[in-house]
């Protein structure tokens, strides 16, 4: 079955937010894009198949690097 579903904010991430910024920006990197594509990823994952965040985490991160700026 499926994990109990939770509400909450987002944790903080400066990684993100600054590549949202470069985004916003027209100066992305491609990395910002692979972030970007694995956050749409993620939420179509979850909408589409009513699941819980890690499951869509999970199957997006397959694809997708939701952290692909490194260490």
């Amino acid at each position: 079955m499926g994990e109990e579903p939770e509400v909450k904010q987002f944790d903080p991430s400066l990684r993100q937010a600054l590549a949202w910024k470069r985004l916003e920006a027209g100066v992305h990197t491609p990395g910002d894009v692979t972030w970007l594509k694995h956050e749409m990823a993620e939420s179509h994952h979850e909408k589409k198949f009513d699941s819980g965040y890690c499951e869509a985490h999970d199957r997006a991160q397959n694809k997708f690097d939701g952290e692909p700026w490194g260490n």
